[in-house]
């Protein structure tokens, strides 16, 4: 029904995703580096994601577009903890990306990095934000001496429908019973 998918989209509008960095000072205390807020595009379509393993077993979910950001005032740190909030859905993960030594060297690096944080099958949400080289608001790590090039400009951000996927019933209730496809027992 292309209504409910509208009516959902309207209300993913609503819901900004955050993005949140932080980086790890002498002491050892995790600090808040830089914050983003994106907002869902709803003038594109969300698109059906499946993702299956070995097994059978899939997990299924939507992936919206986000819109376009504005110029960042400040970088994404080279290292340190990166995690994304959306409603209720969060996810959590180590950030390390490429940092020149010199300002000299920029040059040298990629001039787009993806980045992906969460998984989609345990954290309900995945997301995928796209960083762009901007040597015009660089700034250099006071600890490490590495230069921070890298801003995010958008993305997409995927979450998770109805959860995890069941095998087929038949392949469930002989795992159940402790045997295994050869037919040997293998205890209880």
């Amino acid at each position: 029904d292309k209504g409910g998918e509208e009516s959902s989209a309207v209300d993913l509008a609503a819901v900004p995703v955050k993005l949140e960095t932080k980086r790890k000072t002498k002491e050892g205390t995790w600090v808040t580096y830089s914050q983003y807020v994106f907002d869902v595009n709803t003038s594109k379509p969300a698109e059906a994601v499946e993702l299956r393993d070995e097994e059978g077993n899939a997990v299924r979910g939507r992936r919206y577009r986000l819109a376009p950001v504005a110029a960042a005032v400040r970088p994404m740190p080279a290292k340190g903890k990166v995690s994304v909030a959306h409603g209720a859905n969060a996810a959590d993960a180590l950030l390390e990306l490429p940092a020149p030594s010199t300002k000299s060297t920029t040059a040298d690096f990629a001039s787009v990095v993806w980045l992906t944080i969460g998984l989609l099958a345990t954290d309900g949400i995945a997301l995928q934000v796209k960083l762009k080289k901007n040597a015009e608001i660089s700034e250099r790590d006071r600890q490490d001496g590495e230069w921070y090039i890298y801003e995010p400009v958008g993305g997409a951000i995927t979450l998770l429908d109805g959860g995890a996927q069941e095998r087929p019933r038949s392949e469930r209730e002989i795992r159940a019973k402790g045997v295994d496809g050869a037919g040997e027992h293998r205890g209880e």
